[in-house]
């Protein structure tokens, strides 16, 4: 039986042949010890994720999607669990008792918009798993080639590493921190109000729910109420693994941009000031490096964008039915509110408004990360090169003018711009702002269309220039080489659908509409499109 071992770059160099095998093998033990050592660094980083999305059959281990079957089990497991004993229930309530308008805000307020989002959430990254895995292998493969890199490297990996999983474990506790305050709000409402809930006994539920008469009755309501127990802990989960694992694609784009950077920086001085054929292979290892940085921020977004939004837009009229709800409560003089009832409604607001600021956070890190390239470029000492090859620094430049986005249905960049806008907004009635919503809805769905099409005949000329960029065009000679900045100058003559050529259907364009007085009062304060 033959046996295959993985030898790193830096092995093959060394002249082993004319060892003797005695020599050889413990320089492949160490190699091998080493590349373990980087497997159980980045397994450090990525079990406490590996821990919450796995249980519900979400975490996109290479593995673990050659398991089909497992997986399969696993994720119909979890959306029926949480329709079964959360979202219809809840759906049935809701259309049942219609003309209660405080049970009404009540259920949207618990679980009713969470689960939508839940759902929303494993649906489509159950059918993005390939994609996903793709995206962890590409890690995966970085730590190892991290094996051969100086220290400073290593640092770098490990230093972000160690912030994702500080973060995310923060995230955890205080998600689980919120569940918990619901158990004892429920847990004070049985020993308070039992003998006054009998012709509502579906009321008496983790969440409000119907269900036939006889499952009210035990043992049947107590396993009703630990189904839905946990059926909110696979919700959690939901929403903070798929945040978490957010935020460790982006910071390990930020951990590679770092190195990157620092490359670029030293490139100049590593190489002789007279030797241009090395320095454009230096420079053609940098371009594969940022092209590869590029292309994984991309799939990110791919990924991630029509989760964000429909999560900011699910989220924004949850926000609104909580404050609803926390006023209601707290102004209401008639109201039977205990303090645990209002510590709990503060809590899950401030667990709303996080996954927005995490969104925004690091969407800002994510979008500056090819302006920090661009100052490396421009900071290396590029000034003692021949300027033949100073001038080819210049494409490098030229492809980080287009930031990297975290975006909301491709048409609205994450930034802390975002989160404050929020906050910017005029106030105005839940009533006006339903029927003005509802008024221009079917005329912003035409216009997104028109927009989404033109971003798309936009997208065309500029994967002309990224096609150029990433063309090996630092194996051509300086002079031929910059004859390609003319192909690059042409691809950003931007493309678009035009109305009668007064102005260019965009994104940017659909974005504007909300400046409208009119449409800014009602539907801002919705937050609704807050991201258009």
């Amino acid at each position: 039986m033959r046996h295959r071992v993985e030898i790193s770059s830096s092995s093959r160099e060394t002249p082993w042949i004319f060892s003797s095998s005695g020599a050889f093998e413990p320089f492949v033990s160490v190699t091998m010890k080493t590349k373990k050592d980087k497997c159980r660094d980045m397994k450090f980083v990525t079990n406490i994720h590996r821990l919450v999305l796995a249980p519900i059959g979400l975490w996109p281990d290479v593995e673990n999607i050659k398991k089909d079957k497992v997986l399969k089990f696993k994720i119909i497991s979890s959306i029926l669990l949480v329709l079964v004993f959360v979202y219809l229930p809840q759906t049935i309530l809701l259309v049942t008792r219609i003309d209660d308008f405080d049970l009404v805000i009540q259920i949207l307020a618990t679980g009713e918009i969470v689960c939508s989002c839940a759902l929303i959430k494993i649906i489509i990254l159950y059918f993005n798993r390939q994609a996903l895995g793709k995206l962890l292998k590409y890690m995966e493969e970085d730590w190892m080639n991290s094996v051969n890199a100086n220290e400073e490297t290593k640092g770098i990996l490990l230093k972000k590493g160690k912030f994702v999983r500080r973060f995310c474990i923060s995230n955890i506790l205080f998600s689980y921190l919120t569940f918990l305050l619901r158990v004892l709000v429920k847990i004070q409402f049985h020993i308070t109000k039992t003998s006054e809930c009998e012709t509502h006994r579906g009321l008496e539920f983790f969440f409000p729910s119907y269900f036939p008469k006889y499952m009210l009755k035990s043992p049947n309501f107590e396993l009703i109420f630990i189904g839905q127990i946990v059926a909110t802990v696979i919700v959690i989960n939901i929403y903070i693994g798929c945040d978490n694992f957010l935020v460790l694609l982006i910071m390990h784009v930020s951990a590679r941009s770092t190195i990157l950077r620092a490359l670029l920086r030293d490139l100049p001085l590593k190489v002789h000031p007279k030797d241009s054929i090395k320095f454009m292979k230096e420079l053609g290892i940098i371009v594969r490096r940022h092209e590869h940085l590029n292309r994984f921020a991309s799939m990110i977004d791919d990924n991630f964008n029509i989760i964000l939004l429909a999560q900011m837009t699910l989220l924004a009229a949850l926000l609104c039915f909580l404050c609803f709800q926390l006023i209601m409560k707290v102004q209401v003089q008639n109201a039977e509110v205990s303090t645990m009832e209002i510590v709990f409604l503060i809590f899950f607001i401030l667990a709303t408004l996080i996954p927005l600021y995490i969104y925004c956070y690091f969407g800002e890190i994510l979008q500056h990360e090819n302006e920090k390239i661009r100052n490396a470029a421009y900071e290396c000492l590029w000034y003692i090169r021949e300027p033949i090859d100073a001038r080819s620094v210049i494409l490098i430049m030229d492809r980080t003018v287009r930031p990297m986005k975290l975006t909301a249905g491709k048409f609205r960049s994450f930034t802390m711009s975002t989160f404050t806008d929020v906050f910017q907004n005029d106030q105005s009635s839940i009533a006006e702002t339903v029927f003005l919503i509802c008024a221009i809805f079917v005329a912003f769905a035409g216009l997104y269309g028109y927009c989404y099409v033109s971003e798309l005949l936009c997208s065309e000329n500029e994967a002309i220039g990224d096609t150029v960029y990433d063309s090996c065009w630092y194996n051509l000679s300086p002079k031929d080489a910059r004859c390609l900045l003319f192909i690059i100058s042409g691809s950003r003559k931007q493309l678009f659908v035009t109305a009668a050529n007064f102005c260019y259907y965009s994104h940017s364009l659909f974005a504007a509409v909300r400046n409208f007085p009119t449409i800014q009062k009602s539907i801002c304060y919705a937050e609704t499109f807050v991201l258009l």
